[in-house]
């Protein structure tokens, strides 16, 4: 029997019920290290924050505490960027990088300490301005149904009570947070729908007995729940609508913007989930990444075993892999702090059978 298909098995048995698994999904078995000349950067606790692929590119963006944003062309060399004349210097530690539909050389990047949580480029990152005087920002999400991008939100670290609003592009800010409940926790990941309909997870630590996923449908002057489970990372938008949030080992998924959420599946993280190029959904299970091609009812796992539980993870079409990655309490990147693995998830040629 191959090691693939063990593979399969034994993460059939981690995931546990509630989720139907298929025969391993074609991969790259081994996940290879592309941390490069990232690896042991001076940096401080929380070093390696974020990955991310530029949309039509095969340009990766990599977040390192006090040391700003780096872009990499090939696999482990990584130069940095926002140098520009005139730019920003990012030094706070990234959280989020989200990128504009429209133009991708135009997108925000969030972030916690070191003064400044959300920045704007409109050049691709050779330059950053500063949006405001928020701060301490675990995510930024930005109304792109209208197309002067005048409303933002932006989560809080560690905090209750806070969700941060800017109706005029990130110039002013004010907290909408105010009428959630006491006991909600944390409100770390709002998301916009549209400039008046707002979703935000609420979760923390010590008691919080009404955590959950909150709505808004008038600007966030009153919030409903609308689940009792409380995720912990962000939110994706599929391309069909349907909105997913990873929280309580399974998939919340919505079908109605938000109103009523369905969980389904099982042994998964509470990280983004990602949607690829061929619609299925990839998540992170309790030992390898996993892969649904119906919504999240059904998972299979793909690829090797994880080189450890990474803080995020994301999908380049244009390299046709897989990244993770992690960071720690050190002053310095971890060599292995960014993992790649082989998967071609390309949609299938309509020309062919």
């Amino acid at each position: 029997m191959s090691t693939k298909l063990l593979a399969g098995i034994f993460v059939g048995i981690a995931l546990g019920t509630g989720a139907v698994l298929s025969t391993p999904v074609a991969a790259q078995e081994s996940w290879v290290n592309v941390t490069g000349n990232l690896a042991h950067k001076l940096s401080e606790c929380g070093n390696l924050t974020v990955v991310s692929a530029a949309p039509g590119s095969d340009r990766l963006l990599a977040g390192v505490a006090l040391r700003g944003l780096w872009a990499s062309e090939v696999d482990g060399t990584w130069t940095q960027i926002g140098v520009g004349p005139g730019s920003e210097r990012i030094v706070h530690r990234s959280t989020q990088i989200l990128y504009d539909p429209d133009n991708p050389k135009v997108f925000w990047v969030s972030g916690i300490y070191n003064t400044v949580g959300v920045y704007q480029t409109s050049d691709g990152g050779e330059t950053f301005r500063k949006l405001g005087t928020v701060t301490h920002n675990d995510s930024v999400s930005v109304d792109f149904s209208d197309p002067e991008r005048k409303t933002l939100l932006a989560g809080s670290h560690e905090r209750g009570h806070t969700i941060n609003k800017s109706s005029d592009g990130g110039q002013t800010w004010e907290n909408i947070g105010a009428a959630l409940p006491a006991a909600a926790g944390w409100t770390t990941h709002p998301f916009v729908v549209d400039a008046a309909t707002y979703l935000v997870n609420t979760f923390g630590q010590g008691p919080v007995g009404a955590a959950g996923i909150y709505r808004s449908d008038d600007a966030g002057l009153s919030w409903q729940r609308v689940s009792a489970v409380g995720p912990s990372s962000g939110l994706l938008k599929a391309s069909t609508g349907v909105l997913y949030w990873a929280g309580g080992g399974r998939m919340l998924r919505s079908s109605n913007q938000g109103q009523t959420w369905t969980a389904v599946g099982s042994g998964l993280l509470s990280v983004r989930p990602v949607e690829l190029p061929d619609k299925r959904l990839a998540a992170v299970g309790e030992t390898t990444l996993v892969i649904s091609p119906d919504g999240g009812n059904t998972w299979t796992p793909v690829g090797g075993r994880l080189p450890y539980a990474p803080d995020g993870f994301m999908y380049s079409p244009q390299r046709k892999a897989f990244y993770v990655w992690r960071g720690d309490c050190t002053d310095q990147v971890p060599r292995d702090a960014v993992m790649k693995l082989e998967f071609d998830a390309a949609p299938p040629n309509p020309g062919t059978r």
